[in-house]
């Protein structure tokens, strides 16, 4: 995939589809074929189309410049490096399902509360100064919210989660709403693919392993509503940003430097 963008130091990174998948390897639903590629900064912050840090290639040169990852973060250091890249860079997209990605009961993504301390940080990080728009910074944490709120009853936090739903219901309506749909339909999937994949631990199996599904089954799907919906409404800030530090930083690198 990036073969075609070789010698365009606008291009960084690379990533792919997901299928989240158990312990065994069984997979528990499909993550949205969204079709995101180039530069989307603003896109990320609000959408995050990549998902997850375990699908992403990227170039040496460009992470080394970048700084590596952030060791003062225990949590989310994947999305603070893919939110670092996309905001000087653009990224490219291999629209197949090439990667498993494992939950299980020790996951980092099971420690709910720490995880979602490491999303507000991430969020009050990226969207610090005054060259981000003002819009898109109460989107970004109201896109924090929607994704937060689960985390704290899941962690126990039964009152400061029904609080951030309710904070994301005054901010954004219409977006917590398709949010809402979107987390309940994989949700009942993921439960009953667990509940069968229980049985073919002892016996035959009754899902399908991650190795056993063509990568290419399920791309032609449309994008969801929602995802399209906050995409087409957050693609303007991308055209402003993209002048702002993509191409800034293009034109202030000495002529023939990569990174």
């Amino acid at each position: 995939a990036m073969a075609q963008h070789e010698g365009d130091p606008e291009w960084a990174a690379v990533y792919c589809l997901f299928r989240p998948i158990n312990e065994h390897g069984m997979i528990l639903g499909s993550a949205p074929a969204v079709e995101t590629r180039g530069y989307f900064f603003a896109r990320h912050l609000v959408i995050n189309p990549i998902g997850n840090g375990s699908g992403m290639m990227m170039r040496r040169d460009l992470i080394i410049d970048l700084g590596g990852f952030d060791p003062a973060l225990t949590h989310c250091e994947d999305l603070d490096v893919q939110l670092r890249i996309s905001k000087r860079y653009k990224i490219e997209l291999v629209r197949e399902y090439l990667v498993g990605y494992r939950q299980h009961s020790n996951s980092a993504s099971t420690h709910h509360l720490r995880m979602a301390k490491a999303v507000m940080d991430i969020a009050d990080k990226h969207t610090a100064g005054k060259e981000i728009p003002a819009e898109l910074r109460k989107a970004t944490f109201a896109a924090a919210d929607r994704y937060l709120w689960f985390k704290y009853l899941r962690g126990g936090a039964w009152w400061l989660g029904c609080k951030t739903f309710f904070k994301a219901l005054t901010a954004e309506p219409l977006a917590t709403f398709d949010d809402l749909m979107v987390r309940a339909t994989p949700s009942f999937h993921r439960r009953f693919a667990a509940f069968r994949s229980k049985v073919a631990v002892d016996g035959a199996a009754t899902t399908k392993h991650f190795f056993d599904m063509d990568p290419l089954s399920g791309v032609t799907l449309h994008e969801p509503p929602a995802f399209a919906r906050l995409s087409q409404r957050f693609e303007r800030f991308d055209a402003q940003l993209y002048e702002r530090f993509a191409k800034r930083h293009s034109e202030a690198r000495p002529k023939g430097e990569k990174g």
